[in-house]
C-alpha cells in the first residue's frame, strides 16, 4: 500500500489544457483539419476525448498565446497526498 507521501504526479494523468483567444476559429481547426470529435461543451469551452481515454480540453482564454494561461492539469484522486 502507497503511503499518502509516497503519492507523486508522476503516477497521475495529466490532462492538456489547451488556450484560444477565439473558440469558433479554434474548434473549426481541432474539428475540421486535426479531425478532433467535440464532445461535452460548455460556454468557456470543449472536451475532445481521444485513444485511451485521454482527452483535451480547448477553452477561450485572454492569455492564449502569451504563455499566462493554464496549459495542463494532473488528474488525482486525493490532492492533500
Amino acid at each position: 500500500m502507497r503511503r499518502k507521501q509516497d503519492v507523486m504526479l508522476k503516477d497521475a494523468s495529466v490532462v492538456p489544457y489547451i488556450p484560444a483567444s477565439d473558440l469558433a476559429r479554434a474548434r473549426r481547426f481541432y474539428e475540421d483539419k486535426v479531425g478532433l470529435v467535440a464532445g461535452e461543451a460548455s460556454p468557456g469551452g470543449v472536451v475532445y476525448t481521444c485513444a485511451g481515454g485521454a482527452w483535451i480540453y480547448l477553452y477561450e482564454s485572454l492569455g492564449a498565446g502569451t504563455s499566462q494561461a493554464s496549459q495542463a492539469f494532473w488528474d488525482v484522486q486525493d490532492i492533500e497526498a
